[in-house]
């Protein structure tokens, strides 16, 4: 049975809302899962490379944030330990999708320090 984008969102996959707080989680899944369906009918490869897009945003998002900031009565603040543990989430997707044997053109997000 073909993926779909409920097959990445809780409680059977691994992706919710909350973590894109800035992205229609169901827009942008849709065109990654239709962007991985281009490169390989691989099912296996295909969610690897829709979860290594997911996680790279993530990713991208706690590299360009501030490390605090302060909305209202409300602060945040974030470590650069956050942005590393969604970078390797994401890397590892991409080399499950590599090891699956599809070549890929896709390029890993690497720390600036």
């Amino acid at each position: 049975m073909p993926l779909t984008i409920s097959d990445f969102l809780l409680p059977a996959g691994e992706l919710s809302e909350s973590m894109f707080p800035d992205l229609d989680l169901d827009e942008a899944l849709t065109d990654w899962l239709a962007q991985a369906i281009m490169r390989t009918d691989n099912e296996n490869a295909q969610r690897h490379l829709v979860l290594h897009r997911a996680y790279t945003v993530i990713a991208n998002r706690f590299h360009l944030e501030a490390a605090s900031e302060t909305k209202g009565s409300e602060s945040a603040s974030r470590s650069s330990e956050q942005f590393r543990y969604w970078n390797r989430k994401a890397a590892r997707h991409l080399a499950s999708y590599r090891s699956i044997g599809v070549h890929a053109t896709v390029t890993e997000v690497r720390p600036v320090w």
